[in-house]
């Protein structure tokens, strides 16, 4: 399971980084092949987020917080670039496993969005008295 999308790459870095990387990937124009070269780069970004996560986390997540994203991302572009990344870019990869490696060693906790399981949504139109 991919955490990311290549939409998710392109508001992350802009339309103009992501198309010179996956042309830089696949020498070609063509918008399959293209998004093909993003797809990779987020699965094996999610892979690599994996296999810090599956320490302390069951696999696959229920869902996706933003900050798992923001990572997810950072490794995607680096992997991107093959073997000449930016300062920029291989200090944010640095910064994302430091995170994901605090993660797995339980320095620090993804947060899930909780969705209230018996009201749903619903407001409450009782007496409000409780009686033991």
């Amino acid at each position: 399971m991919s955490y990311i999308t290549r939409e998710d790459l392109i508001e992350s870095f802009g339309q103009i980084e992501i198309d010179r990387l996956e042309f830089n990937i696949t020498k070609s124009e063509s918008a399959e092949d293209k998004a093909k070269a993003s797809q990779t780069a987020a699965q094996s970004a999610s892979n690599k987020v994996d296999s810090y996560l599956g320490v302390r986390y069951d696999l696959p997540l229920p869902s996706t917080p933003d900050v798992l994203k923001t990572c997810v991302c950072d490794v995607a572009r680096y992997l991107m670039y093959k073997d000449k990344p930016t300062e920029e870019v291989e200090n944010r990869y640095k910064e994302a496993l430091s995170y994901l490696k605090d993660l797995g060693a339980g320095r620090a906790k993804l947060v899930f969005p909780s969705v209230p399981v018996a009201d749903q949504g619903q407001p409450y139109l009782g007496s409000g008295i409780f009686v033991i």
